[in-house]
């Protein structure tokens, strides 16, 4: 995940009996990427539990500060999976409760998250290129 390839597509001829060379290089690449979890405490889950993605939650706005300045993504409906798509091709996207921000510089990011009838998330996280620490699930907290 701390890596992309170089180049990201390699067109490719296929002949009977042939080999298809194939050269790609990994480069380093700093990723901040994650989702939002369900909400529940610490009896619903408990410490080393799985916390599935959030269902329902309708994320207006994520926002990623910075080395390199402000980057900011509206989530569009539905699954994950243009997002490794998106990841490939070098882009940043969101779908639902997921978010991926790629091609980072190393240094330290502060992430916001915004949420319909949720509290806003704001936390910090340190970037290194070709290092992907592993990430808990967000969890939001509803507004009163």
């Amino acid at each position: 995940q701390g890596f992309r390839s170089e180049p990201a597509r390699h067109a490719v001829t296929v002949t009977a009996g042939g080999l298809a060379p194939l050269a790609f290089q990994l480069a380093p690449q700093g990723v901040l990427a994650g989702y939002v979890g369900e909400e529940g405490d610490s009896l619903a889950y408990p410490a080393g539990s799985y916390r599935r993605p959030h269902a329902s939650i309708r994320i207006r706005r994520i926002e990623l500060r910075g080395p390199g300045g402000l980057r900011i993504l509206t989530p569009r409906a539905g699954g994950s999976r243009e997002i490794f798509t998106s990841y490939l091709e070098g882009r940043d996207d969101a779908a639902g409760p997921h978010y991926s921000f790629v091609q980072l510089p190393e240094g330290e990011f502060e992430l916001t998250i915004l949420a319909v009838g949720h509290e806003p998330h704001v936390s910090r996280h340190q970037v290194t290129p070709g290092v992907v620490p592993p990430m808990t699930p967000i969890r939001l907290r509803p507004s009163n």
